[in-house]
């Protein structure tokens, strides 16, 4: 092999290391999440539950935040991976739409939300609780309704590419069961706000904006799961764990809003309802990491593609 031959094919071997940044999300994370682990056994020695607040004040912000800075910037590198005009293309256009959503989402409900932590705001003269507020109902919104339905329709438009392709794999019974329970959940969670209506309640805007998140969120687990049957019929390798994480992420969600369901209705009592608090951190790292895992199939595909290259006889 000539010396240059040999320096192409280098330059992608350096490209071992997974180029999606996994193992930089899944340490961080896990640091993170050390933290929020000591902040909880401080509390429960010393009875402060001011230990878990300032924790999720300002270091569960800053990983929150970090994780949908990540999430969206993968996102934005695997849409420039397939060429406009194809259908991961805009599905992934979608995709990036969904997470920039949620990286706004999460700038607003963890950090403007507050008057303290990071929000720096609110040392103006002229801030209020009212523009915490504001800030907390338009983070909600955007994280909720507007990120899930953007990322319902780019996995429905990956769904579809998969058709066409002859790739769409078929459920599993424990994938089924999964569905039925989240589905079960959506309808006593309906069926208690129908109830509450009937009492006399009045809903706000806000709260009927949210309605439609967990249904969303049904589909959204149908559509990864089925996305990772998919992509594991295809082969074991990093494109079925993109799915896998964004099944995982979207699981992890439902079982938060569970959890928040069961301790509005008083089912979930203090102190264990501060459990719920932590879902939210491993779910953020899931969503980062499946588009990180996306762009290592990519990686990995061209690093074999460029060495076949240079072994190939012409």
């Amino acid at each position: 092999m000539h010396s240059s031959s040999r320096g192409f094919a280098n330059e992608f071997t350096g490209e071992e290391r997974p180029a999606g940044c996994v193992s930089s999300i899944l340490l961080v994370t896990s640091i993170y999440v050390s933290l929020g682990v000591v902040a909880f056994v401080a509390w429960e020695a010393t009875g402060n539950v001011g230990w878990v607040v300032r924790f999720f004040r300002v270091p569960g912000a800053l990983l929150l935040v970090w994780l949908a800075l990540i999430e969206y910037w993968l996102t934005l590198r695997v849409r420039r991976q397939f060429p406009p005009g194809e259908a991961l293309h805009t599905a992934w256009g979608w995709i990036s739409l969904s997470a920039l959503c949620q990286l706004l989402g999460a700038a607003c409900t963890q950090v403007l939300a507050f008057n303290d932590g990071l929000n720096f705001l609110a040392r103006l003269p002229n801030w209020t609780d009212a523009s915490s507020s504001a800030f907390r109902q338009v983070g909600l919104l955007l994280g909720g309704l507007f990120r899930y339905g953007l990322l319902a329709t780019g996995l429905m438009v990956t769904v579809r590419a998969y058709r066409r392709a002859g790739f769409l794999g078929r459920l599993r019974v424990v994938d089924r069961v999964l569905l039925w329970a989240a589905g079960a959940y959506v309808v006593l969670e309906f069926a208690a706000v129908a109830r509450a209506i009937r009492n006399g309640k009045h809903p706000g805007l806000l709260e009927v904006a949210g309605w439609p998140v967990d249904p969303l969120l049904v589909l959204l687990l149908g559509g990864a799961l089925l996305l990772h049957r998919s992509a594991r019929g295809m082969g074991p390798g990093w494109r079925s764990r993109c799915w896998a994480s964004y099944s995982i992420g979207i699981l992890l969600v439902l079982l938060g809003d569970v959890g928040l369901w069961l301790t509005q209705y008083g089912y979930l009592t203090w102190p264990s309802s501060s459990v719920v608090w932590y879902i939210w951190l491993p779910a953020g790292c899931a969503f980062a990491l499946a588009p990180a895992h996306r762009l290592e199939t990519i990686c990995r595909a061209v690093h074999a593609g460029a060495v076949k290259a240079v072994h190939s006889p012409g």
